[in-house]
């Protein structure tokens, strides 16, 4: 996260940022949308809750379990209502102003980093009008709120319900273009990365982190004090090597 936090200073700096230009959008929506492809399929036993292992075949009554089909379709159904909220929707005039930076790709804006630019743009390729600058935002939003229930384990339903009732920004501007979705999102994926590192200290675990710091950084700066939070509350971290290989 420090180099990739080094390299872009040192871009922006040099007025390097024309170089993004030279990369073509698929090229760009590939490596996204492959990266949160294997995310998604690595979490599938675990949503589920059946075992998908090449050793074991799922058995009826795992693929059947009523708290997995419960949980499926409830999300589902909300993704769809958000979905048609935001194809339904105007768009506001911060979600224009976002949508005019994804005409112009750069690393990096004048109050923002280029996360919510580079969602729109994925979007509108993909869909013309409002869903389209919306569409991912819609599908962070609600992979927001799954993060979220696996981060409390074991589960505690009053603590989740407490934590997702109380994020306004997921319920109320959960179709919102804005940058603070991307922000949410990568946090639950930071707190999740970090639970994994702090249990058990790899070098994989340290790339995960640090690559969940770097995509909270592209989303909004104000990641970095939930980093440098986290730090604070668990100061023995700095003792690891693999700390600061993140």
């Amino acid at each position: 996260s420090f180099l990739s936090g080094a390299l872009q200073l040192g871009l922006g700096l040099g007025g390097y940022g024309w170089l993004l230009n030279l990369i073509s959008a698929p090229v760009l929506m590939g490596f996204t949308q492959a990266a949160s492809l294997l995310i998604m399929a690595s979490q599938l036993p675990a949503l589920l809750g059946v075992n998908l292992s090449l050793e074991t075949l799922p058995s009826a009554s795992e693929v059947l379990n009523p708290a997995a089909l419960w949980g499926s379709a409830s999300l589902a159904l909300l993704l769809l209502a958000r979905m048609a909220m935001a194809g339904l929707t105007p768009i506001s005039a911060d979600e224009a102003y976002y949508w005019l930076w994804s005409k112009h790709l750069d690393f990096g804006y004048f109050d923002h980093p280029p996360m919510i630019a580079l969602l729109i743009k994925m979007g509108i390729t993909l869909f013309p009008g409002e869903l389209g600058v919306r569409f991912f935002i819609v599908l962070l939003g609600v992979a927001t709120i799954w993060l979220i229930e696996k981060l409390i384990q074991p589960t505690n339903k009053k603590l989740f319900y407490v934590l997702v009732l109380n994020t306004a920004l997921l319920q109320i501007g959960g179709i919102m273009a804005v940058p603070d979705v991307p922000l949410l999102f990568f946090t639950a994926v930071f707190f999740w990365a970090y639970k994994n590192f702090d249990e058990r200290s790899t070098v994989w675990s340290a790339l995960f982190l640090a690559q969940a710091i770097a995509m909270m950084l592209y989303s909004k700066y104000h990641g970095l004090l939930i980093v440098l939070f986290t730090l604070l509350s668990n100061i023995k971290l700095l003792k690891r090597s693999y700390t600061w290989l993140v």
